[in-house]
């Protein structure tokens, strides 16, 4: 299944948990869409973004839907994105200080698609005689360039890259600050510790997490980790098949999608006039008065003007 923007269509029959899967992954991709659609989220939005993504992209349920949906088998779903890792493949290594993968972009407020600080030694530019000449002469990309990405080809591309004091260009993965923004700044737990264990996995995620702790970026009001949090929301949202489940999940459970704030749905536990046992209350602000529930009983003190079945 390719993702461009054509109309998609998944056929698919799930029961039971798989129901309850499908729903909770569209009301995660419902989120993550939410907070891309207005000004620069808030740190808060982005902790609870990079936990919904550590859920659907490095613990795997997005795979396992894609499984359910898809019991033949077929194409992946995928994501459009930066590669960064592009862009740097073709720059001087040496040369490097810092790039960001970026992607979130919008006209109401900063944002970058790539981004990468670079230092030219003098003797490289000196025989042009100026840095702006050499450039000119040996031109380089300055952002990522946008392509086709598996889901876990994206996962494990680059996010961000830094020049460590040994003098390595040090990256860190898309999966990395995901788990980083979601495990050490509170997006499921917070763990502030920094005692370095540098030997193995550990060592490499605590490496990492003192890296990203410098944030060495900001967008607005936001951490360069967390920027690439908001980017990665936003790639997911911009694809056909988020949207797609987003919209199969509200078919087969539109009440955790469309519900009437305006109403109160109550078990009753008798039949109403469609043989359930729910009842309706709608309130109406403009009520004085307090009206009749199911039976003879009052309702209580709610402004409640009209009874249906559900």
């Amino acid at each position: 299944m390719s993702d461009d923007h054509d109309e998609l269509t998944i056929p698919f029959k799930l029961t039971g948990p798989d129901v309850e899967l499908l729903v909770v992954v569209g009301g995660d991709l419902e989120y993550l869409n939410s907070i891309t659609r207005q000004d620069l989220p808030s740190h808060t939005e982005v902790r609870l973004a990079a936990s919904v993504l550590r859920r659907l992209l490095t613990e795997g349920q997005l795979k396992h839907l894609w499984r359910l949906m898809n019991p033949s088998g077929g194409p992946q779903w995928t994501v459009i994105s930066g590669d960064i890792d592009q862009t740097l493949s073709v720059w001087p290594p040496d040369q490097v200080r810092l790039a960001w993968a970026g992607g979130a972009g919008s006209a109401e407020y900063a944002n970058h698609a790539g981004l990468i600080h670079a230092v030219i030694p003098a003797a490289t530019w000196a025989p042009y005689g100026s840095a702006d000449a050499y450039q000119a002469a040996h031109p380089l990309p300055m952002t990522s360039n946008r392509r086709q990405f598996s889901i876990d080809a994206w996962m494990n591309s680059t996010s961000m890259a830094v020049k460590v004091p040994d003098g390595t260009l040090k990256k860190i993965t898309r999966a990395a600050v995901i788990k980083y923004i979601a495990n050490r700044k509170g997006g499921v737990h917070f763990d502030p510790r920094r005692n370095l264990d540098r030997s193995g996995s550990k060592g490499r995620r605590d490496t990492e997490a003192v890296l990203l702790d410098h944030g060495l970026l900001r967008v607005g009001h936001l951490s360069g980790p967390e920027y690439e949090i908001v980017s990665m929301a936003h790639e997911i949202s911009e694809s056909n098949w988020a949207s797609e489940i987003t919209r199969l999940a509200g078919g087969a459970a539109p009440e955790e999608f469309g519900g009437d704030p305006r109403e109160i749905k109550l078990w009753v536990g008798y039949p109403q006039d469609d043989g359930t046992g729910w009842v309706t209350l709608t309130f109406d602000s403009s009520a004085e008065h307090p009206v009749k529930g199911a039976g003879s009983e009052e309702v209580g003190p709610l402004p409640i003007v009209e009874k249906d079945s559900l």
